[in-house]
């Protein structure tokens, strides 16, 4: 991603303790105009992308808009980072987050980071395999790890 777009900042704005332990971190992803191609990646669905084929909307510089995420720490290091599509509007030193990210942020997980960006740039991935799916919305109970009786 880096090479298609080189201006790409990740800010930090704002970290605040958890009575449980974790950390509410606020972050924004900054990525500016794509200037390059973007190669497929290798293990993932993500696609190929020319600059020459991207629609004329999306060749502006582009903002994602501030994410909350919830870290937890172990021994001053990071242990997971969880972030589920929750967004903050008004945080300060947060840079205007282009419209049509915010919108699909609010349109659910399908659209949300990185399925959002080839979105936008005219390549919107595969929806996930039914099964993942299905998996995905089922009780704990039914995808649990329990041998069978």
């Amino acid at each position: 991603m880096a090479v298609a777009c080189p201006d790409w900042k990740s800010l930090c704005l704002g970290i605040e303790k958890n009575e449980d332990g974790t950390y509410t971190v606020l972050t924004q992803q900054v990525l500016g105009a794509m200037k390059a191609d973007l190669p497929a990646i290798e293990g993932f669905p993500f696609p190929a992308v020319a600059v020459a084929e991207i629609p004329e909307e999306a060749k502006i510089e582009m903002t994602l808009p501030v994410e909350v995420g919830t870290y937890t720490m172990e021994d001053g290091k990071v242990k997971k980072g969880l972030y589920v599509g929750e967004i903050r509007d008004g945080v300060e030193g947060a840079a205007e987050p282009t419209p049509a990210f915010v919108e699909f942020w609010k349109a659910g997980p399908e659209t949300q980071g990185f399925a959002g960006f080839f979105k936008f740039v005219g390549k919107p991935l595969p929806a996930p395999p039914a099964d993942d799916a299905a998996a995905a919305d089922a009780p704990a109970e039914v995808i649990s790890a329990a041998p069978a009786e």
